[in-house]
């Protein structure tokens, strides 16, 4: 089998789960660098859905607390036209640049196929994509699933005021917490993100990624295939496996460091450190306005509830009772800001499959809040996601399995230092 037979590789949406895994599986073997199926796949290939590396560009490397690109950092690549520019950070422009002059280098002399669609001149169709506009479509598509869940339970009844909305949403969101996230911070390390909000990742084409036929045919299958794997390393770009017309930035090649450096940055880590900031700055306000802005456009569209009630002969009468609506600002001056910090700390213990228990939360939020007393809200935010983020929780991830193996060898190391039952040794 070949990874450039299309025959074999039928992985698409439109098949039933059983089948496309079995596909899926077959297209991820076999498109793996260093398989024993070689030809067109070299190690400039990359899985970025694979464990913590779909955090690339995402998360920060020790802690993994997610982070977002600052704008400003922007820049198009040339060779473009029309009122919607593609931009993506500006090293990542400057060598895609480099890349594009190769490839018109390369067909002026003939050393390439003429004839080989979007690999003859490739051009920038994808780039940059605004984590915050995804989050707002994400978050308003979330509160009609909340809708139906109310609808379908019939659970309308039982709310009368912000504090029973919310124990109403707490309910939904415990049961879809691990499909469903809430936070920015969560949406952020979850597939419903995309690479492109990291600001390293330049689409060149605009194929159906979920048709695994597409990828063989018109890539690996591409006669300008070999000088497309060369030239994206020759650049400091990596390849995605799973999206092929797609190059991402490698921080970490010596390539790529050329052009970092060019930029004003020392390396791959001042990148990060300052080409980014954390999501919880501000996810958790908008955490905050969430949570009172579904509750606001709830009642808008329900501002009473109407329910049976005995009147003073005994028969049945309706019972309207009116809902209204609140004010952040006067929740957290009624309340104290310790009133929406522990419900954030236990959303996101919830959706970082349960990582703390009901009186770690409560000691967490005690902690936190000291520590915003003193050194700031942005301190303590730092002190909770730096301990929820901890990946050695997420079944699957490279550190789960690392800790996990190395809790089984000391295991097994213990008992074979024990002495044997009945023996005198101690």
């Amino acid at each position: 089998m070949r990874p450039t037979d299309p025959a074999n590789f039928r992985g698409s949406n439109k098949l039933s789960a059983m089948t496309a895994y079995y596909y899926r599986l077959l297209y991820s073997v076999v498109h793996e660098p260093g398989s024993k199926y070689k030809g067109t796949i070299n190690k400039n290939v990359h899985d970025f859905e694979r464990c913590e590396r779909m955090l690339y560009g995402r998360a920060l490397n020790r802690t993994h607390v997610p982070i977002v690109l600052l704008e400003r950092n922007l820049k198009a690549p040339k060779n473009q036209s029309g009122p919607k520019l593609v931009k993506v950070f500006s090293f990542v422009a400057d060598a895609f640049n480099d890349l594009m002059d190769a490839f018109d280098t390369a067909q002026f002399k003939n050393q390439i196929n003429a004839d080989a669609g979007w690999l003859k001149s490739p051009r920038p169709h994808r780039g940059h994509k605004s984590a915050t506009r995804m989050y707002r479509d994400y978050r308003e598509a979330k509160y009609q699933t909340f809708i139906d869940y109310l609808n379908e339970n019939k659970l309308h009844s039982k709310i009368h005021d912000f504090d029973s909305f919310y124990i109403q949403f707490y309910n939904y969101f415990k049961m879809y917490c691990k499909a469903l996230p809430f936070t920015f911070e969560a949406f952020i390390r979850s597939g419903f993100c995309d690479l492109g909000i990291t600001g390293l990742a330049i689409d060149l084409a605009t194929f159906d990624a979920s048709d695994d036929k597409i990828k063989v045919v018109e890539c690996f299958g591409n006669p300008n295939w070999k000088f497309y794997q060369n030239a994206a390393m020759q650049f400091g770009f990596r390849i995605d496996k799973h999206c092929p017309w797609r190059i991402v930035a490698d921080l970490n090649s010596p390539a790529m460091q050329k052009y970092i450096v060019n930029t004003g940055f020392r390396d791959a880590n001042r990148v990060i450190k300052a080409g980014y900031e954390p999501a919880y700055l501000l996810g958790y306000n908008v955490f905050k306005g969430m949570i009172v802005e579904y509750y606001n456009t709830y009642i808008a569209r329900r501002p009473a509830t109407i329910s049976p009630k005995r009147n003073g002969i005994g028969d049945y009468v309706s019972h309207r009772r009116e809902r209204f609506g609140v004010d952040m600002f006067d929740l957290v001056k009624d309340h104290g800001e310790e009133y929406f910090l522990e419900k954030y700390v236990t959303f996101r213990s919830m959706e970082e499959d349960n990582a703390f228990t009901p009186q770690k939360i409560s000691n967490i939020t005690e902690r936190a809040m000291e520590i915003a007393n003193v050194k700031g809200m942005n301190k303590a935010l730092k002190y909770i996601n730096e301990d929820v983020c901890n990946t050695t929780r997420r079944a699957g991830s490279y550190a789960f399995n690392h800790h996990k193996r190395t809790t089984r060898e000391q295991e097994e190391k213990r008992k074979a230092d024990a002495p044997s039952p009945g023996s005198m040794k101690y």
